[in-house]
Parts: C-alpha cells; sequence; structure tokens
C-alpha cells in the first residue's frame, strides 16, 4: 500500500470544474445534502477533514457542508 500526496492542487481541478461548469444550482445542493446524509454520523474529526478536501474543490462547497452538517447537529439535538 502506499500514501497518495493530495498536497497537488491539481488534483481538484476536475471536480471544481464539474462544481462550477456542470451542476447548477439545485444540483449542488442535492450533492452536498447527500454528503451531509453521509456524514452526519461520523466522528467531528472526519466531518472536518471532509469539509477541508470538499472546500478545496469549492470554498462554496465547502461551507455549504459545514452548514448542513451544523444543521444536522441541531436536528439530531432536538430529538
Amino acid at each position: 500500500m502506499a500514501r497518495h500526496d493530495d498536497s497537488n492542487d491539481a488534483n481538484y481541478d476536475q471536480p471544481t470544474l464539474f462544481w462550477e461548469k456542470v451542476l447548477d444550482e439545485g444540483h449542488r445542493k442535492r450533492l452536498v445534502n447527500n454528503i451531509v446524509g453521509s456524514l452526519k454520523q461520523a466522528t467531528p474529526q472526519i466531518q472536518q477533514r471532509a469539509v477541508e478536501q470538499f472546500s478545496r474543490v469549492s470554498r462554496e462547497m465547502g461551507e455549504m457542508l459545514q452548514q448542513g452538517l451544523d444543521e444536522a447537529k441541531k436536528c439530531r439535538h432536538h430529538i
């Protein structure tokens, strides 16, 4: 097994183009909601790492993801 170096920003070029040029606002929201649904039960450390990685694709995507996770946390506490 080898460790992959993800520090190269070129690794994020294609996902960034997909986010910016292919997806419209509705698709972006649905994508983020699906990711939130997958991450909401993960540990805070995993959630933070995911937000950091998705923020490298797009700052907007990272912010939307963090907001979604924050909302999911609030809803979980109100149950």
